[in-house]
């Protein structure tokens, strides 16, 4: 099977017949021609990076900490269920811990937020686009990260790549 890397989502698809990509929904045929020139990589904390921008390919040697937040992988539905044990608790002890309700909800929400960081290659005209960019997904150690085929092209190849999955 030839998988294709969406232009949008950069997720390894086969599109519909309509070119719509079945992970995001968009159409691949409408992509404008910058995104064409992106692709996802796989990035860990601990490798070495090429002197080459994440962002546009071109070479730099300054490296820039970039932190992140992301949400827990149970996300709402964990925050859904322990306010409604909150909730539950409330009534049976006759409503006294609903005062208490909107500083239990502010904790939970940050409480699934997890912080993450690591040493990207950023050159200086792209600093400012830092404050913007995210990863695509995380998968314990490892990031998926939206990258300039410049810079995926000079990553070692003993590195991590994308992996296609046959679920």
């Amino acid at each position: 099977m030839n998988l294709t890397e969406c232009p949008f989502c950069y997720a390894p698809i086969h599109p519909l017949e309509d070119g719509t990509c079945p992970a995001c929904r968009k159409n691949t045929r409408t992509a404008p021609p910058e995104n064409f020139q992106y692709t996802a990589a796989e990035l860990a904390v601990d490798q070495d990076f090429p002197e080459c921008c994440v962002l546009c390919g071109k070479d730099t040697d300054h490296m820039e900490e970039f932190v992140f937040h992301y949400d827990s992988h149970l996300g709402d539905r964990l925050d859904d269920a322990a306010y409604m044990a909150f909730v539950m608790f409330s009534v049976l002890t006759a409503g006294v811990a609903l005062l208490f309700l909107p500083q239990y909800r502010k904790r939970l929400r940050n409480y699934r937020k997890m912080t993450y960081a690591i040493n990207l290659p950023f050159c200086p005209d792209c600093l400012p686009a830092k404050a913007t960019y995210a990863p695509i997904t995380i998968e314990g150690s490892i990031y998926h990260f939206k990258v300039h085929k410049n810079f995926k092209a000079k990553l070692p190849s003993d590195m991590p790549v994308v992996r296609l999955s046959s679920r």
